[in-house]
């Protein structure tokens, strides 16, 4: 099973939000996404359990080549 990944307009769509509160989410890393160059792309998943509150907390991991990746944090 592959995850589906969800543009920044499809997120605005399902959260009846503008494309500019979903950038400013990103900004602030107040939503789980990954960004690779200038493109921002939500994992379908990670946003239904960020959405139910299962993911309470997020960890940010900046890759190599410039790209972020925004997640669940791991349990310690």
């Amino acid at each position: 099973m592959t995850d589906r990944y969800l543009t920044v307009e499809q997120v605005a769509k399902r959260r009846h939000c503008s494309v500019r509160v979903v950038h400013e989410w990103t900004r602030l890393n107040a939503i789980p996404y990954r960004r690779f160059g200038r493109r921002c792309l939500f994992v379908e998943a990670e946003l239904d359990a960020f959405e139910s509150g299962e993911l309470p907390r997020l960890e940010v991991v900046d890759l190599d080549g410039g790209g972020r990746v925004v997640r669940a944090k791991a349990a310690a």
